[in-house]
């Protein structure tokens, strides 16, 4: 296995894990210092999802045929170079422009890490290698994210997107030095790209990951104000919060796929999303302690997370000849709904107040429970 050039390319993924997922926990202190609401704040998480679900495969798309090296290199300076200007950020309307640029230069680089990773390996460990790229986005939300909330609680916001950098500009070093000496994106035109969404089965399970992502993500882009504004919990333990998030989708990846394999896709999908409404429709009773809070986001991302690859093992069955787009087709699926969480949440933060948002989150939960078992009738 070829762990130096595999351990770059997941740093790289580590830089965009702690983008991704450590703007909840500063979103405080973005809206207090470019003066507006912690939902106005909280858009910057929509429109970085929008323009990355869109632009990720259109990017792609474009630059199929170049060298991998190249776009990785080049993909990931510009992301660092972003996340500068998100830092250097004025407004909120050059934050928002500053997020859309992180988002694309985010959305080229992982397809181009996940194709340098299964050329990179043998054929028998293939999959071991994208574990490893993907390992590296995921412990952005361990150690990453709760490392930045950190540097927000003792620096400022800014300081979190300057961290953001320096981890991009370490992984654009390693690129240099170590990356993938040769392949190329693969050719594919955009219209093949989305030619698997004419399948009414697999249109279904995209709007159960939509659904489902957007019931999360109304409740995650505003952990600050859910449980900042409570005395017994405060801002100071946000960062163990997102820790316990990130430990438990760790667990959650790991045995959402486990048990993809031994009890099948459906049911683990109908036992990931119930468990993880359960937890939401809870929360008011469970989460106003901090041991409390911290239990309910360890379970939270551990519903949440198994609930991914129990939905691309789905997906793959359904198409296996089409599982590269397929697997694209969720990923873009799975910003949409990151993109409709924050927007929902933001909204209902406006109108009814961080306490009503568990009510969201549930009720999106036992939406794509339900789009899930029905179409899981039908198909049968």
């Amino acid at each position: 296995m070829p762990w130096p050039s595999l351990l770059v390319l997941s740093l790289g993924g580590f830089a965009i894990g702690t983008d991704g997922f450590v703007v909840a926990g500063i979103l405080g202190g973005i809206a207090r210092d470019l003066d507006v609401s912690v939902a106005v704040a909280g858009q910057s998480v929509t429109v970085y999802a929008i323009a990355y679900a869109v632009g990720s495969p259109l990017l792609t798309g474009l630059t199929s045929g170049v060298r991998l090296r190249r776009v990785l290199v080049a993909s990931m300076a510009l992301f660092a170079l972003f996340n500068v200007l998100s830092a250097a950020s004025g407004s909120i309307w050059m934050l928002d422009g500053s997020r859309v640029l992180c988002a694309l230069a985010a959305g080229l680089y992982l397809p181009a890490a996940a194709g340098a990773a299964s050329r990179l390996a043998p054929p028998a460990f293939r999959g071991r290698a994208l574990a490893v790229v993907i390992g590296g986005q995921s412990a952005g939300t361990v150690v990453g994210a709760p490392l930045g909330i950190v540097v927000e609680q003792q620096l400022t916001w800014r300081g979190t997107f300057v961290l953001v950098a320096v981890l991009a500009g370490l992984a654009v070093l390693g690129l240099a030095l170590r990356g993938p000496a040769a392949g190329t994106a693969d050719p594919l035109p955009l219209r093949r790209r989305l030619a698997p969404l004419r399948t009414p089965v697999l249109l279904s399970s995209l709007v159960v990951t939509v659904v489902g992502m957007t019931g999360g993500y109304s409740l995650y882009t505003y952990l600050a104000p859910l449980f900042g504004s409570d005395p017994a919990i405060g801002t100071r333990w946000l960062s163990l919060l997102v820790a316990a998030f990130g430990l438990g989708g760790v667990a959650g990846t790991w045995l959402g796929g486990s048990l993809a394999d031994r009890w099948g896709a459906p049911r683990t999908l109908s036992l990931s999303l119930a468990l993880m409404t359960v937890n939401f429709g809870l929360s008011p009773l469970t989460a106003s302690t901090v041991p409390g809070a911290l239990a309910f986001c360890l379970v939270w991302g551990i519903t949440g997370w198994a609930f991914l690859p129990a939905q691309q093992h789905k997906l793959v069955g359904l198409l296996p000849a089409e599982a590269p787009l397929v697997i694209s087709l969720n990923s873009s699926a799975v910003y949409v709904g990151i993109a409709a969480g924050a927007a929902t949440g933001g909204a209902v933060l406006a109108g009814a107040g961080a306490g009503a948002l568990w009510i969201a989150a549930a009720a999106c939960g036992a939406a794509a429970l339900a789009v899930h078992v029905l179409s899981e009738w039908a198909r049968r």
